[in-house]
């Protein structure tokens, strides 16, 4: 079996929704960072994107020859976990044979996406909640304490303004725009005023972004003088019903750490896409990870979440920690989807 390796990761700068990048749809924003990284390489399979909201059509494709890219493409909608669908789908690309070399992201445009109202994620017969129905009910089940929920919005918020990962994976130097404008004083007098634990503050943002990764073989890499940092090792799937979203995420790494024989003390890095400050709290409860573990670089409730790229994010922030710490081995990724579909995914420094 072919062995997988990452050997360019890149992002736009996340904006807000009808901020900067108002005027690009999915399509736009994912363009610059195909063009960038096709540049480095021989060949491209295929583009495999993952995208919720856009305008329809076959995504990827029609952003591959945006880009003067002749090649096939796969667009993939799981929701909040499509970026890390379109990884699960190239890996076993690679490995079996069918691909050497291929482009894998996320692109979201909330500011330009035609649908006025969300999709519905299940049937009415199992009922259709809205997502920060299933954070409030985790809430109260777990019997949270708002304090704590508070404690993990904040570390977010300052783990991103102190990061350096995040700003080396932007491919023009642009800034977040959250970010740009965060200020950790009016983000406590946010909070303070607020009487619910599941709040605006507690809770990402809509948001417009996209992600890219290279994704090749390790035969690929080795032959075309590629340098691979991160291998993709293996990956888990998991549901739950549509009312225990923020648990997918849980269930999905639960299954990741027990098939590798692994636990989470065995793992230097925890990237798990923050839809909810909730479904952190959670997280770390259920299997006992440490504040060091978990997003080093600050998560979603800071940056924003533009859907389908936020999982790819979260893998090119690891791969750039890959490059700068070079004591570190093991990194998991992990996304809840709406509907009730968790993924994760094991990242070993490539040796």
């Amino acid at each position: 079996m072919n062995r997988v390796v990452i050997v360019e990761v890149s992002r736009t700068a996340i904006g807000k929704q009808g901020g900067i990048h108002r005027n690009l749809d999915e399509r736009m924003l994912i363009t610059p960072l195909l063009q960038k990284h096709v540049a480095k390489l021989a060949q491209v399979d295929e583009v495999i994107l993952g995208n919720i909201v856009g305008h329809g059509g076959n995504v990827a494709r029609f952003s591959a020859l945006n880009a003067g890219l002749n090649c096939p493409g796969l667009t993939i909608d799981t929701q909040c976990i499509a970026g890390l669908t379109a990884l699960k789908v190239g890996m076993s690309y690679i490995q079996s044979g069918l691909a050497d070399s291929l482009l894998i992201g996320g692109t979201e445009s909330l500011s330009t996406s035609p649908y006025p109202t969300r999709a519905q994620f299940s049937p009415e017969e199992i009922g259709d909640p809205d997502m920060i129905e299933t954070a409030i009910l985790q809430q109260k089940r777990s019997a949270m304490k708002p304090d704590l929920i508070t404690a993990k919005t904040r570390m977010s918020y300052e783990r991103a303004l102190a990061s350096l990962v995040h700003k080396k994976t932007i491919y023009n130097n642009e800034t977040d725009e959250f970010l740009e404008r965060a200020d950790l004083k009016v983000l406590e007098r946010v909070l303070a005023k607020q009487t619910n634990s599941v709040n605006p503050a507690t809770s990402s943002r809509f948001s417009d972004g996209a992600a890219l990764l290279t994704v090749v073989s390790e035969n690929f890499a080795l032959e075309h003088d590629l340098q691979p940092v991160l291998e993709v090792v293996a990956t888990a799937t998991t549901t739950v019903s549509p009312y225990d979203v923020p648990v997918a995420a849980i269930t999905a790494t639960q299954r990741l750490l027990e098939e590798n024989n692994l636990q989470a003390k065995d793992i230097d890095r925890f990237d798990i896409v923050e839809a909810y400050a909730t479904k952190i709290v959670a997280f770390q409860e259920v299997l006992g990870v440490s504040d060091s573990q978990l997003n080093p670089d600050g998560g979603a409730l800071a940056y924003g979440h533009p859907y389908a790229a936020s999982g790819i994010i979260s893998v090119a922030h690891t791969f750039n920690t890959f490059i700068a710490e070079k004591n570190i081995e093991q990194a998991v990724v992990a996304a809840a989807g709406a509907g009730g579909i968790g993924q994760a995914f094991l990242l070993k420094r490539y040796h």
